[in-house]
């Protein structure tokens, strides 16, 4: 399959639509690391767009990727401020800066990304695993649904790796971390077998089985959430008692008539940084099944987690500063 192509087409193209210079970045998976099934590509193509004002031609740079996407290679794009993925630390930006490829533009953009595993937040793990379980809602068949699945699976490593302070960028060196972890015999099976898969080294599909059931999967990732709120609040409290706890502590604010959290603790944050919607309120509805709090928020709440998954990935994105004020908004 030629890929490669593909992306130069993509990304010549974008560079002649728009009247600014982009530095266009090759994120997401490393290419030697793209998730094959049987001829087709399971990976997506992500290309991240590094401009302060490339938001305003956002519309016309996912039409290109569209354009240039086929039923085999699905392109996706995002689209970042230079100025503040520099003191952004979460596991996005340590990826952009370890593990992602220049394909046009300035180099040395990606090089001035401050974080680093160390400096990476704990509560990095906590929203990867957040995350995770919402896009678990995604309609996926088939092989994609497994591929998603695996994906719940990963994200049980990344919280253990962020709170340990050793977070790998690569797939390959996060799956050489999972026996150190003395996760149970039968999780750790499900996760090699997902790294397995992810990285073209599964000889035998029969095994696929064993990480196909998603409920499975959902429930792996949620006694997880229980447990890293544990270790990050240090009390042996229920998931959902934790849950509450941090949304006192970190209070829900009304933005245009919108529903946002603090992506993490303000003592984390840089001067500026880019903060996502957090899940907080959202996974409290799903461990619970109860939607009804979010009608205050929402003019229509989900009835199930489906409709759960696709408000909370419908959210803007603020850019916040460190003592609260808000700046702007980003659409996601």
């Amino acid at each position: 399959m030629q890929i490669d192509p593909i992306i130069k087409k993509t990304v010549a193209e974008m560079q002649k639509s728009v009247p600014v210079k982009l530095t266009l970045v090759l994120s997401g998976s490393h290419p030697s690391e793209r998730t094959y099934y049987k001829g087709k590509l399971l990976s997506d193509i992500d290309i991240t767009i590094l401009n302060n004002i490339g938001i305003l031609y956002r519309k016309r740079l996912k039409e290109i990727a569209e354009k240039y996407s086929t039923q085999d290679v699905h392109i996706d794009t995002d689209i970042a401020s230079p100025q503040l993925i520099k003191n952004n630390y979460s596991i996005f930006t340590l990826e952009l800066k370890r593990n992602a490829t220049v394909l046009a533009g300035k180099k040395s953009k990606l090089a001035k990304i401050r974080v680093t595993p160390e400096t990476l937040p704990k509560w990095e793990g906590l929203r990867a695993l957040f995350q995770k379980l919402m896009m678990s809602a995604y309609n996926k068949k088939g092989i994609d649904r497994i591929y998603l699945n695996a994906k719940l699976y990963f994200a049980i490593v990344d919280a253990f790796l962020c709170f340990n302070r050793n977070y790998k960028v690569r797939y390959e060196d996060r799956m050489k971390e999972v026996p150190r972890l003395n996760l149970p015999r039968e999780l750790e099976e499900k996760i090699l077998i997902a790294y397995q898969f992810k990285l073209n080294r599964l000889k035998d599909d029969r095994k696929l089985k064993k990480i196909a059931d998603t409920n499975e999967a959902r429930k792996y990732v949620l006694k997880y959430i229980g447990f890293f709120l544990r270790k990050y609040l240090n009390n042996d409290k229920p998931a959902i008692e934790n849950i509450m706890l941090i949304r006192k502590k970190y209070p829900v604010r009304i933005y245009r008539n919108n529903l946002f959290y603090i992506h993490c603790p303000v003592k984390y944050l840089p001067k500026v940084s880019i903060i996502h919607f957090n899940p907080i309120l959202f996974i409290e509805c799903a461990l619970t099944n109860d939607y009804r709090p979010l009608r205050i928020f929402l003019a229509r709440p989900p009835r199930n987690f489906a409709e759960l998954s696709e408000a909370y990935f419908s959210y803007p994105s603020l850019i916040i500063r460190s003592d609260r004020q808000i700046l702007g908004r980003r659409l996601v």
